[in-house]
């Protein structure tokens, strides 16, 4: 017997309401599935992104911690990716990001959990990895396994990688810093020319820590009076008469006392200060050489170091002239140095440059020369003045008969180019002799004196005077 039930229009208007709300809410939880599949996985390769691997990784290391084992995460980044995306375009650019992060895949133990970062950058959670050498054995493997070549487009494509590697808790044990470490190393990798892996070096990451934290010190350092000019007396050959001073940066740091030159100087070129500190030194160099020359009868020249960086500036022979004309300083009084590796570049900047600085009237010297890689047709080709041979040469004078030729033709092509010679490192009079027999005309060194304040210099030049 069938029965047949009969619906009231209202249950079946409920009925049908029912329906559609659980549609409604399985195609919202699909919707939810699909974006936590975005926000979690890379869309390209399929492998988890920098969120979910992120995760991951925290989830090893706490793991880890109760284990008290050792995790490793190695970061991977493609050598020379841009110039494949240039020549074959982007769309072969992802096929070939395909093809890796597959390959990454295949060379990934159980466990382990590769992601793709961004761009050409990958990362692989190590989970189980007892010993350094374990994490070396997998970084050697993923080179292995891109080293064979990638068709695309019937053609065959071939790429390295530069790989670094941070271990919990050997270096770290926050995932933040893990992934911060492991991408320095892999950065390492990259600058010793790729194909290869590095580990975290903890020493340089403490050097790269202290560095920051000086530059940070660096930026308030002359605001608050921390930086200072020695001067270092420059005398003539053979009778030690005055002839003026180089001035020398010193920093006296709060808590590490006081700092020579290239203990800060390639700090404050990286983050910029050198130029402000570099204008404030050849300011206050103008200033104290017109101090003592207007108490001198004879000259006194005041020379000031310049960095690479801050000589190739624009207009740095402006900046000069800034300083010469604000202080009163006659062009005359002033010798800026710089180092041999500057002249090596041969570009127009420095070329005009130097030029310019010749057209003031303002002396140019080279630096420590013959410690570079000196080269005879660079002085003929700029306008040089001085050659200051650097102190190395001078300490073996005596001992060593090969270094006393080599300064005696140092001093023999000076002449010849009518360019004066400056000794540096003078410590003994036997050296002071021997240079002024073989014609050095200018000398510097603690046997004429130690770098001093200002007003020591002031008092040196009063006893010159009379």
């Amino acid at each position: 017997m069938t029965e047949i039930v009969s619906l009231t229009p209202a249950v079946a208007l409920a009925l049908c309401a029912c329906v559609a709300i659980g549609r409604d809410v399985k195609r919202a939880a699909r919707y939810r599935e699909k974006v936590s599949e975005l926000l979690r996985f890379d869309p390209l390769t399929g492998l988890p992104n920098r969120t979910l691997l992120r995760e991951r990784l925290e989830a090893a290391l706490a793991s880890a911690a109760r284990d008290e084992r050792q995790v490793g995460l190695i970061q991977l980044g493609l050598d020379g990716f841009r110039d494949v995306n240039d020549v074959l375009g982007h769309a072969c650019g992802d096929r070939l990001l395909a093809v890796v992060a597959k390959r990454l895949v295949r060379g990934m133990s159980p466990g382990d959990t590769v992601a793709r970062l961004a761009a050409d950058e990958f990362a692989i959670v190590v989970s189980f990895a007892d010993e350094d050498f374990d994490l070396a054995f997998v970084a050697s493997r993923f080179l292995v396994a891109l080293s064979g070549p990638i068709v695309i487009d019937r053609r065959e494509v071939f790429v390295t990688a530069s790989i670094g590697v941070a271990r919990y808790p050997k270096d770290a044990r926050e995932a933040s810093e893990l992934l911060r470490f492991a991408d320095a190393a892999m950065l390492s990798a990259k600058k010793r020319g790729g194909n290869r892996f590095c580990f975290h070096d903890v020493q340089a990451a403490r050097a790269a820590a202290e560095r920051m934290e000086l530059g940070h010190a660096l930026r308030a350092a002359r605001e608050q009076g921390e930086l200072a000019l020695l001067f270092q007396p420059v005398v003539g050959l053979p009778d030690g008469r005055l002839l003026g001073a180089e001035a020398l940066l010193r920093w006296d740091h709060p808590t590490r006392g006081r700092l020579a030159p290239d203990q800060f100087i390639g700090v404050a070129e990286a983050n910029g200060t050198i130029v402000e500190i570099g204008e404030w030194v050849l300011v206050a160099a103008c200033e104290y050489a017109v101090r003592w020359n207007a108490r001198s009868t004879a000259a006194l020249r005041v020379s000031v170091n310049v960095s690479a960086r801050q000589f190739v500036m624009n207009e740095f022979a402006q900046t000069v002239r800034v300083a010469l004309t604000s202080t009163g300083c006659a062009p005359q009084w002033l010798t800026v140095e710089i180092t041999e590796s500057l002249l090596l570049e041969d570009n127009f900047q420095v070329r005009r440059t130097l030029e310019d600085l010749s057209r003031l009237g303002v002396a140019i010297a080279i630096d420590d020369f013959g410690t570079g890689y000196s080269a005879m047709s660079y002085l003929g080709k700029f306008p040089i003045d001085i050659l200051k041979i650097d102190r190395s040469f001078v300490r073996d004078l005596e001992a060593d008969a090969k270094m006393l030729a080599l300064v005696k033709a140092i001093i023999s092509v000076a002449g010849a180019l009518s360019l004066d010679v400056v000794a540096e490192g003078i410590e003994t009079k036997a050296q002071a002799d021997a240079l002024a027999a073989l014609g050095c005309g200018k000398a510097q060194g603690y046997w004429f004196g130690r770098p001093m304040p200002a007003a020591s210099f002031d008092q040196r030049l009063e006893m010159a005077l009379h």
